[in-house]
């Protein structure tokens, strides 16, 4: 009994892995949502942008929009750096930034270019960042308070250098192809010069469709 649980399992895994290593970026079906707890400590220069709290994204009319949760109210947020960010964790989004790149697969890298704007003592400048970004092996089983999710880790790192000293931005997060191609756990960590780390945490709490039952 044990060979055939074994066997199941590992079945299982390679199905998966195939299955991770086929598919290319396709539209959910319309009024797919997602739905995060985003949360951060030490983050320097926070502000009310900053996402803090629970959120949602939902694809209705084949645009992707986001929400912060507020009791049973929704209140649509306007685009900025953070809201961006966040799209980013549907695959969906075709984010710039390029967390994900379909197809994926164990031991897979790839550098992503973008321009972002990022603030200094002397004001907000835009600057090009170049990220490197590899996916580890192993499918996991990663648990959420959404759920449980076959999924990959993705690692992704980009250095520069600024007039508050040298930065060091390093991300851990997890995709997974259940929940219509999204990212189920993320963190950012930030360094700034000698100071201890920033963290930025999004985690997914729900997805589904409006309208389904």
């Amino acid at each position: 009994m044990r060979k055939i649980a074994l066997a199941s399992i590992v079945f299982l895994l390679l199905a998966a892995a195939a299955a991770f290593g086929q598919e290319t970026v396709s539209p959910p079906p319309e009024g797919t949502y997602w739905q995060y707890r985003a949360g951060q400590e030490n983050w320097p220069g926070s502000n009310s942008t900053d996402l803090i709290g629970n959120y949602e994204l939902i694809w209705h009319n084949s645009r992707l929009t986001a929400y912060k949760i507020s009791g049973d109210q929704r209140i649509e947020i306007s685009d900025n750096e953070n809201t961006e960010d966040f799209k980013c964790m549907v695959a969906v989004s075709q984010c710039t930034k390029k967390y994900v790149e379909l197809p994926l697969s164990e031991g897979q890298h790839w550098i992503a270019s973008y321009d972002s704007t990022l603030s200094s003592p002397r004001g907000n400048f835009t600057t090009k960042i170049t990220t490197t970004n590899s996916v580890k092996k192993g499918i996991k089983e990663i648990s959420v308070v959404a759920g449980t999710f076959n999924a990959l880790e993705i690692e992704r790192e980009f250095h520069r250098s600024s007039l508050d000293g040298y930065v060091q931005n390093t991300y851990s997060y997890f995709y997974s192809s259940d929940c219509h191609q999204c990212i189920v756990k993320f963190q950012r960590k930030l360094i700034v010069g000698t100071g201890g780390p920033a963290t930025r945490n999004l985690e997914l709490i729900g997805f589904g469709r409006r309208g389904e039952g």
